[in-house]
């Protein structure tokens, strides 16, 4: 009967203990990706988890090394020492690290490289210089290595194994953010040249023209488009309103925020108010709450064109509209 209880007590002790490790494995992740969650650059990303990474697990040393496919190498993107006020990041001009090289370039074929003593090792990268003991985790991504996450501590031996699994733990919510940081700079860049080219297609500067008539418009665009107002754009089929409206919304404040251009010929009266308006949930069975092109460009510019083929009743709630 005591061996028995003995037995039960050491089997409670032991899943006390698994609860409260999981717990604090928990707390660990919840704490890396509360960190790393509001950065949106690769360097800020890097920064804020060898600054943790540091702290938390009481390193000498900490880094992140981003794998660099194009030039065929490792970059140093952030590292941090006991004692640093702030982890450093290298120049983006700095020597690439070869694949090849030491216990860093071990890690990117997919398996971690633990060094209990790495007093000795020739191919440390610099900033790695004088740790006793290092780990090398490799960051994967959809089934590549994208980083190598290093922890050194002064001592030999002074990495572990409970290191690496904590590592472990963490290195998918680093591949997250490292990939989302990714794309929000790349889709920041498309941006740019998705509206630099709208800015030479529709500025008013690209619009040809030599003539008095000509010039007195491009005139007219520039001056408009700097103010916030109601602008009236007059002309028969073809012959460019369209192109004079996104030149005021480019050339404007407004740049930057939606251009949604209707024609009004187009659409019956009631389809037209429910495109121009929205419509409310609840309305009709089964219907759900559609925003209108009024509200969907709001901050922007809105182009009604063939706004004269409006029926009297939507002209009437039109008006109310700018009027408020």
């Amino acid at each position: 009967m005591e061996m028995e209880e003995e037995r039960l007590r050491r089997a409670l002790r032991e899943a006390s203990s698994a609860l409260i490790r999981s717990i604090e494995e928990l707390s660990f992740v919840r704490l890396v990706g509360d960190a790393l969650a509001g950065e949106i650059e690769s360097a800020a990303v890097a920064r804020a988890l060898v600054g943790l990474l540091r702290d938390e697990l009481e390193m000498e040393f900490a880094a992140l090394w981003t794998v660099d496919e194009v030039a065929g190498g490792l970059r140093a993107a952030a590292y941090a020492r006991a004692g640093d006020v702030a982890p450093a990041c290298p120049s983006p001009d700095a020597p690439l690290m070869p694949f090849t090289s030491g216990p860093v370039g071990a890690a990117v074929s997919g398996t971690p490289v633990r060094l209990l003593e790495a007093t000795g090792e020739p191919a440390l990268p610099p900033e790695a210089a004088g740790v006793g003991s290092l780990l090398c985790f490799p960051v994967v991504a959809r089934g590549r290595t994208v980083a190598v996450i290093g922890l050194g501590a002064a001592r030999p031996g002074g990495v572990d194994a409970e290191h690496e699994r904590l590592v472990a733990l963490v290195a998918p919510v680093v591949a997250l953010a490292l990939e989302s940081a990714a794309l929000v700079q790349r889709l920041a860049s498309e941006n740019r040249t998705l509206r630099a080219e709208l800015s030479d297609r529709y500025a008013p500067c690209g619009m040809v023209g030599t003539s008095p008539a000509c010039r007195q418009l491009l005139a007219t665009v520039a001056r408009l488009a700097e103010v916030d107002v109601t602008v009236l754009v007059l002309g028969a089929s073809g012959t460019g309103k369209e192109m004079v409206a996104r030149a005021l919304h480019q050339g404007g404040r407004r740049r930057n925020a939606p251009f949604v251009a209707v024609n009004c010929a187009a659409l019956p009266e009631t389809l037209l108010e429910s495109e121009l308006f929205g419509i409310e949930r609840g309305v009709a069975t089964g219907v759900e709450r559609r925003a209108g092109v009024i509200e969907r460009a709001g901050g922007g510019t809105l182009l009604l064109d063939e706004i004269g083929d409006m029926s009297p009743v939507v002209q009437a709630k039109l008006l109310r509209v700018l009027q408020e």
